[in-house]
């Protein structure tokens, strides 16, 4: 019968759409983690590249054990600067702030498993190959906030059990400066993270009092959704690294941001984050070339040093900066996690649907054919 051929294709088209959408909501969850995994690979190789290239350039000699942490609570003193030559200063520099994408540090959790090379970045590209620095904070071992964003689900998901790190775990970074160790902090709540909505940018401010000297782990919240961030604050045990700038004319991130903005459909949010980091950016400039004006020595460093230091303080220092960056992504650069989560659910209750129409469909089938025999008897 014509109404039954029609049913029964009818019906196995549903099914098969409905097993191809399993089947993508499959690779959005695993099969994500496997290319992850590949893009770790070859980062691990070109980190382990960076430290060979910084052991050969006598990095090794910068006093990180003598440094001094700057008064960071009025976020107005000046960094401390390695006792470099402009030109160490500079190569030093281009091997700390790597271009997107490329491998910054490794960060070690033992507590959690917690073993990825971290990327510069935190676009939606960024982080695809796993947990991104966040451009316009300190690297981690320097004074200040070092801040780095994670996926909790797909992509590997590698801070998928940060809510498990207790006060007083462990957090090792590596970068070309050295090894640092970060530990946990407890929160009010007792815990060793906290639950923010997505506009505290607060949560990367350079201005903190108390244990200005930190790490700052950013995810999502709950799993599965963007609707919250979780928030993992770890303190530097010791002193850190002396304070590097990024090179001159380094973007300090704001263009990977925008990227990440429209990958988790917050244009709005990109428009407001751009004038704002522009702002901060001609504030900063300006305030960096007046302190640079009382300084006995501008005339031997205004064509080397000084460019380099303005930059990075803008970058890595002022807390109008580090706002505007955190603001540009309205979800601390991971909505793409939740974006894809809700997608999944979708196409998991489409796929429910599907089978429910192609197996209804089937039994449709199989009714008509069993009148067709009593017709024919």
């Amino acid at each position: 019968m014509l109404l039954s051929r029609i049913l029964g294709g009818l019906g196995r088209f549903f099914i098969s759409l409905g097993v191809l959408t399993l089947l993508f909501v499959a690779y959005q969850l695993w099969g994500t983690g496997v290319l992850t995994a590949q893009a770790q690979n070859g980062l691990e190789n070109d980190f382990e590249d960076l430290l060979a290239e910084a052991d050969t350039s006598a990095i090794d000699e910068v006093p990180t054990e003598t440094a001094t942490a700057p008064d960071t609570g009025t976020g107005t003193d000046e960094e401390p600067e390695p006792d470099l030559s402009p030109a160490e200063r500079r190569r030093l520099a281009r091997l700390l702030w790597q271009p997107d994408g490329q491998p910054v540090a490794q960060i070690f959790a033992p507590d959690i498993d917690l073993d990825w090379t971290v990327v510069a970045g935190v676009g939606s590209d960024e982080l695809t190959k796993g947990p991104g620095h966040y451009s316009g904070t300190p690297m981690p071992g320097m004074p200040g906030n070092a801040s780095i964003a994670g996926h909790r689900t797909t992509w590997g998901a590698p801070f998928n059990r940060i809510d498990e790190l207790e006060p007083g775990a462990e957090i090792t970074v590596r970068t070309v400066q050295g090894t640092f160790v970060y530990r946990v902090i407890e929160q009010d709540n007792g815990e060793g993270f906290f639950i923010v909505t997505p506009d505290r940018v607060d949560v990367l401010d350079q201005d903190f009092v108390e244990s200005p000297n930190r790490l700052t782990l950013t995810a999502c919240h709950p799993k599965f959704s963007a609707a919250q961030r979780i928030i993992v604050v770890a303190e530097l045990v010791g002193e850190p690294a002396p304070y590097v700038a990024p090179p001159s004319g380094r973007d300090n991130g704001s263009a990977s941001l925008a990227t990440e903005d429209t990958a988790a459909t917050a244009d709005a949010a990109t428009d407001t984050a751009d004038t704002a980091t522009a702002t901060a950016d001609t504030a900063t400039g300006s305030d960096d070339t007046a302190t640079a004006a009382t300084d006995t020595a501008e005339s031997a460093t205004a064509t080397d040093d000084t460019t380099t230091d303005a930059v990075g303080t803008d970058a890595g220092t002022d807390p109008t900066s580090g706002a505007g960056i955190a603001e540009s992504t309205d979800d601390f650069g991971e909505g793409l996690d939740g974006k894809l989560a809700r997608l999944g659910h979708l196409f998991l209750g489409a796929a429910a649907h599907v089978f429910g129409l192609g197996l209804g469909a089937q039994v449709g089938v199989g009714h008509l054919g069993v009148f067709g025999l009593q017709l024919g008897e």
